[in-house]
């Protein structure tokens, strides 16, 4: 089958949330998985202001075109996230 990313390829992440807030300072783990493997992560600290990321890197990992993306939240406190773009870059 034809991949939809090749092992290398760029892809581009957008990500951004409003005010973090919790009652006991914690962290938030976000993480990209193609196929089943880890393609990307990031830990945010909570409590934190709103920000946008915008992050470019190689993909560890192949996906096929009929493959499965899974975008994993782990958060503490209620807080509102946003998976704005997912690009593969050619």
């Amino acid at each position: 089958p034809e991949a939809a990313v090749s092992k290398g390829q760029q892809l581009e992440l957008v990500v951004s949330h409003y005010n973090l807030e919790v009652g006991a300072p914690a962290e938030a783990h976000l993480s990209l998985t193609l196929d089943g493997c880890e393609a990307w992560t990031k830990v945010i600290a909570i409590p934190g202001p709103a920000a946008v990321y915008k992050e470019q890197f190689a993909s560890p990992c192949a996906l096929a075109a009929d493959g499965r993306v899974w975008f994993h939240l782990d958060n503490h406190g209620q807080n509102t996230y946003q998976l704005q773009a997912l690009s593969s870059l050619r």
